[in-house]
C-alpha cells in the first residue's frame, strides 16, 4: 500500500482513542458514511455487519455524533473491532486519516477526505441504492 503523509498546512491533533486502543500507524481503518445513509437503518445495519464480519483482524474507527451513537446503540450495531468515537474535531479526524491504512466509505460518500491526504479509499455499495 502506498505511503501517505500529511500535506503542508494540514492541522493535526492526536485523538484520545489513539492511546485508548494503542493504535499503530497503518494498522487500522477509518469508517465513514453520510448522514443520509441513516435513512434506511436496516440497510445500514446490514452493510456495517457485512463489512465488520470480513475485516476482523484490525481495528475499525467510526467517528460519529452523539445522535448517531444513540441510533447505532439502539440497533445493536457493534463488533469487537468496530470502535465508535464521538465528537472528534476536524484536526483529530485528519490525524486518524493520515495514520490509517485506509478509509472505508459508503459509495455515495465523497472520497475527498481520502484523496486530500493521499489515502487509499475502499467503498461499499451505497445505501441509497438497492443492494
Amino acid at each position: 500500500m502506498a505511503h501517505h503523509s500529511a500535506q503542508p498546512g494540514l492541522k493535526l491533533k492526536r485523538p484520545a482513542i489513539w492511546y485508548t486502543l494503542n493504535l499503530v500507524k497503518n494498522k487500522f481503518l477509518v469508517f465513514s458514511i453520510l448522514s443520509s445513509d441513516f435513512e434506511n437503518i436496516e440497510k445500514l445495519k446490514k452493510s456495517i455487519h457485512d463489512f465488520v464480519s470480513v475485516i476482523t483482524d484490525i481495528p475499525i474507527i467510526f467517528p460519529v455524533t452523539n445522535d448517531v451513537l444513540q441510533l447505532l446503540s439502539a440497533q445493536q450495531i457493534n463488533a469487537g473491532n468496530l470502535h465508535t468515537v464521538v465528537a472528534l474535531d476536524r484536526k483529530e479526524v485528519n490525524f486518524l486519516l493520515i495514520h490509517a491504512l485506509g478509509l472505508v466509505v459508503v459509495q455515495s460518500y465523497t472520497e475527498a477526505d481520502a484523496s486530500a491526504v493521499g489515502l487509499s479509499c475502499y467503498t461499499i455499495p451505497s445505501l441509497n441504492r438497492g443492494m
